[in-house]
């Protein structure tokens, strides 16, 4: 028979933990429940580590289909987590007006929110979240990658390890974030939002020019990633990937 490592069994029982459902009355998360486009997981389920930080504020997380997102739905959760690593699953809203102010209305009125977008633009993934949901707060995407070969993670240039961080809560403790491939974000002058996290000055491409991003709305606080895998494992493992998670999540939460 098969024999399973203890240390295995026990980080699997923990994974199955973190995924669970829970009713306890601590504020929520909500995150989307999507179908599964060629049996590919999109949602919670390839992001143990923001689990693992909602257990640790001290809240719970379920998951709700797009449909059901209503102003009085919303309104239930403490932040909204819209993750994006395959972009036909937010095709159906992602150029629904209606739905992009749903969430500014969320916010403005005390709620939080993380976009995570996979922008390095291949057949799946076109960060269709940034084309509208984003745009409601300014927020939208610049066309071409970043690259620098100075800055190159696994030696690949267009892998971004970054020091150009702004000051502040976000980034306290926080030396360098390492990205997969990803296009910056395209900041409206009259946008809430302020860099955060980006391209080196002197970069080959988009130097200079944001690739995460945070803005309050209202009451409210949205945070802004270029990168759907920046806090994904084997991503979060490098640089100071998971001490910006912390910060990120204790800011939101």
């Amino acid at each position: 028979a098969l024999q399973v490592n203890a240390r295995h069994r026990e980080i699997l029982a923990r994974l199955a933990a973190l995924y669970a459902d829970r009713d306890t009355g601590k504020p929520k998360v909500l995150w989307p429940d999507f179908p599964k486009p060629y049996y590919t997981p999109n949602g919670r389920e390839i992001y143990p580590y923001l689990l693992d930080r909602i257990e640790a504020f001290d809240c719970e997380h379920t998951v709700r289909p797009l449909e059901s997102w209503t102003d009085e739905e919303l309104a239930k959760y403490r932040l909204v987590i819209l993750p994006e690593g395959n972009s036909h699953v937010w095709r159906n809203v992602s150029n629904d007006k209606a739905f992009a102010a749903r969430l500014r209305r969320y916010v403005e009125n005390g709620g939080s929110l993380l976009f995570l977008a996979m922008t390095a633009r291949t057949v799946n993934a076109g960060a269709a979240i940034y084309r509208k949901m984003a745009g409601a707060f300014g927020v939208g995407l610049e066309w071409d990658r970043a690259e620098d070969s100075a800055h190159a993670a696994f030696g690949d240039p267009c892998q971004i390890e970054t020091d150009a961080l702004e000051p502040g809560v976000l980034t306290e403790g926080v030396k360098g974030v390492s990205f997969f491939v990803a296009s910056p974000l395209k900041i409206a002058k009259d946008s809430p939002a302020k860099p955060v996290v980006k391209v080196p000055d002197g970069a080959k491409a988009q130097a200079g020019r944001a690739l995460m991003a945070a803005a309050t709305v209202g009451k409210g606080r949205v945070f802004f990633s270029a990168d759907a895998m920046v806090f994904q494992p084997f991503r979060i493992e490098h640089a100071d990937n998971a001490a910006l998670l912390e910060n990120v999540m204790g800011w939101l939460l």
